[in-house]
Order: C-alpha cells, then sequence, then structure tokens
C-alpha cells in the first residue's frame, strides 16, 4: 500500500541468473499500481540497467491527487527504452545520466488524441506530436472561448531542460488559416510569438465572443507577447499585436448611419443598408497592463477611409481619436450642412476629425469640433498671409467664399 494516499500495488516477477559480479541478463517484472497496469522487461550488465517500460493504459484520473483539470487526459500504448548507470566498475566508466530513446504514447482528450514521441534525459529532453484533429470542447481546461473550434493537422516540437519547456515550433489549421508560433515557459513566465494567416473572421470571432454584430473577412494575425501564468487568473499580457482584416463587412453596424447621427443629418447620406462593407482594417495595437494600446487603425472602405488611435481598456472603456475622409459626392452633402468644413477639403476629399468615447457595447461617435476649428483657423491665417502679401486673387477667392460661408450660416 503506498502511503498516504492508500494506493495499492503489487508487482511480481523473475530475474536471473544471478552472476557472481552481479550481472542479470534477464529481467521480466509485472506491475498494478492502482488500476495502472506497468511492464518491464530488460537486463543489467556490468553496472548499467537496460529496460523496456510498457503501460498499455492509464488516466490522470488515476493519480491520487488533484490535479485541477476540467476532464480527466488518458494514455495508452506508453512504451519508453531506458539506459540508467546504478554502479560504476573502475574499469568501465558509465555515463552520468539516465537516457530514454525511444519515448511514445498516445494521449487522449476526449474523443481527440495526440501521438508523442520522444528522446532525451531527465535535464534534456526533446518532444514530437501530431494530431490529425483536435476539438477545443476536448481539452481538459476551459478556454475563455463560447462555441467550440477544431485544430486540424497539429503537429510540434518542443524541448523540456530543467524547468524550461521551449515550443521550438508548432503548426495547425484553424478556421480555414495556418497557424504558426513558439515560445518559451519558464517557470511561470512565459513569451510567445507567431502568425496567423488566412482566417476566416466570422468564425473566429463568433467561438471567441458572441455578438449582435457579425464580421466577415478574411484575417491575419501577427503577435509577441509575453507574461506571468497564473492557475487562479487569466494571464497578463504584453507585447504587440497586429490584426488585418481584408475584403468584408460588419454587418448589423452601418457606419455612414452614424456618422449622420453625429452630424445630426438623418437620412441624408442614403438609405441604411444595415452593414458597413469594407476593403482593409489594419490594426497596430500593444497589449498593455491596463488594456490594449491601439497605435493605429486603418479601415479603407467604398465610402469612407479613417484613421484613428486610442485605447481600450480592460473596463471595456473607448478612447480613440482620429480623422474621417468621404469622396466628393458625401462631402458636398455635409458641407451643405456644415459650411465650415468646406475650409478642411484634401484633394476633392473631405477630412473631418473624430473622437469616440464611451465603452466597448455603446461606442459613442462625434466630430472633434475642438480640433476641427484649429484646422479652420490655421487654413485661413495660411490664406490670410498671402492676401496681406498682396495676393489679389487669393483676396478675392477668399471674399467670395467667405459671402457664401456667411449666407448658409445665416440661413441655418
Amino acid at each position: 500500500m503506498v502511503l498516504p494516499y492508500q494506493m495499492p500495488f503489487d508487482v511480481k516477477g523473475r530475474f536471473g541468473p544471478l552472476k557472481a559480479n552481479l550481472d542479470i541478463p534477464e529481467m521480466d517484472i509485472d506491475g498494478q499500481v492502482g488500476n495502472v497496469a506497468v511492464t518491464a522487461q530488460g537486463k543489467l550488465l556490468e553496472g548499467q540497467l537496460t529496460v523496456d517500460i510498457q503501460i498499455p493504459k492509464a488516466s490522470t484520473a488515476d493519480v491520487p491527487i488533484e490535479l485541477g483539470l476540467r476532464q480527466p487526459v488518458g494514455l495508452t500504448n506508453l512504451q519508453a527504452h531506458l539506459v540508467a548507470p546504478l554502479f560504476r566498475k573502475q574499469s568501465q566508466p558509465l555515463p552520468a545520466e539516465v537516457t530514454i530513446d525511444p519515448f511514445r504514447v498516445i494521449l487522449h482528450f476526449g474523443n481527440s488524441a495526440i501521438h508523442v514521441s520522444g528522446k532525451g534525459t531527465p535535464s534534456r529532453f526533446s518532444l514530437t506530436g501530431d494530431s490529425s484533429s483536435l476539438s477545443s470542447q476536448d481539452l481538459p481546461i476551459t478556454l475563455p472561448v463560447h462555441q467550440p473550434f477544431s485544430l486540424e493537422q497539429l503537429q510540434f516540437e518542443a524541448e523540456i531542460q530543467g524547468a524550461q519547456f521551449t515550443l521550438q515550433s508548432f503548426e495547425a489549421k484553424a478556421f480555414d488559416g495556418a497557424l504558426m508560433s513558439k515560445g518559451i515557459l519558464d517557470g511561470s513566465s512565459f513569451s510567445l510569438e507567431g502568425t496567423f494567416k488566412d482566417f476566416l473572421v466570422e468564425p473566429l470571432v463568433k467561438a471567441v465572443r458572441p455578438s449582435s454584430l457579425s464580421i466577415t473577412g478574411v484575417g491575419e494575425l501577427e503577435w509577441k507577447v509575453s507574461g506571468v501564468a497564473s492557475p487562479s487568473k487569466m494571464p497578463e499580457l504584453q507585447g504587440p499585436v497586429h490584426v488585418t482584416i481584408r475584403n468584408g463587412a460588419i454587418i448589423g453596424f452601418d457606419f455612414l448611419k452614424t456618422i449622420e447621427e453625429a452630424l445630426q443629418m438623418s437620412g441624408a447620406l442614403g438609405k441604411s443598408t444595415g452593414a458597413t462593407q469594407f476593403a482593409l482594417i489594419d490594426a497596430k495595437t500593444v497589449l498593455e497592463k491596463d488594456g490594449l494600446n491601439i497605435r493605429e487603425i486603418i479601415v479603407n472602405a467604398p465610402d469612407f477611409s479613417v484613421r484613428s488611435a486610442g485605447t481600450l481598456g480592460l473596463d471595456h472603456s473607448v478612447n480613440l481619436k482620429g480623422t474621417l475622409a468621404v469622396p466628393p459626392s458625401i462631402a458636398g452633402k455635409i458641407t451643405q450642412r456644415f459650411p465650415l468644413a468646406q475650409v478642411v477639403r484634401q484633394e476633392g476629399q473631405l477630412v473631418l476629425p473624430f473622437v469616440v468615447k464611451g465603452t466597448v457595447q455603446n461606442p459613442v461617435f462625434r466630430l472633434d469640433t475642438k480640433s476641427l476649428g484649429n484646422q479652420v483657423k490655421k487654413k485661413f491665417e495660411k490664406r490670410l498671409e498671402k492676401v496681406l502679401k498682396g495676393d489679389k486673387q487669393e483676396l478675392q477667392k477668399l471674399l467670395n467664399e467667405g459671402k457664401d460661408l456667411l449666407k448658409h450660416l445665416f440661413r441655418r
């Protein structure tokens, strides 16, 4: 009986014949530890133990301590060839460490399985693994997802050296995209970098964060993050993350209608489609302790383009500032409502500053009137400087535009 867990064990076998030099040319042992059967066959020659160990079937449920897993992990067909120095003769130097080569096992997670093989020593051990399909709902830990997903054609290479686990390569298919990553876990701290290319955005977003909005398109993700792992809470991540989505739509959100509401021009920009089509969303961000620092977001759409920067807090607060550029067809309607906006036209486009405040669930978009006023002031100052230098054409142009602006202002 193994104490203090009250786990019964039973061992039987044979070895021999015992030689005068303590060599044992044959050993054959069968053991039963709890519900786990173990067999070992080998020999002890010149102080060196060579043994083949097999465990047909076992599970983490057989371990007498609580591992904190959502569901048990099973293993089958464990095979290991072990060479270990037990004692040394003066005439025969022996290696200092135990070596295991090869090591093979099949890990079972629910209905999913991973084939693992390895070799090395207890101080430095190499592992490789592969799986045709691994479902998230089969994993023994709880992931922050709302819909299950699968990793297909999974392959990895790793090395364990002391307390450090190095993921040398990880590749898999998911959401029709190619996932590649590598990283290091050293004690409780870790670093991870990788890419996720050509994945379908809509099913990924639904799996991670269900919402009344739906985003379509093909995405690409790059990251290089670090943090501290904790069994009791989600790790705090830090580092750059770059997201790109091409040729998609935000279904359930019409950005032009948001512009209308911000400018109090209901219906002026056309009938609502209930969606926002875009050619590109490009977001360069940095994960920080307090949330997400958005260095730059670029959105290119048929009816507008946006550049913005700001923060998303861990409390879901939003704080963004940027510029909105619209084509002449829309610019004309806006300048009819806001004549002063004509001054900030750039090569036919109307470029308006904006801010977004509020929360992720309820963002509030509005014009940045302070920034707009500063732009108008600078434009007039430059043109007035030309007039003061004697530019008569600029004077006449300024007078005509001023007269038109006054008419619009007083009419409204």
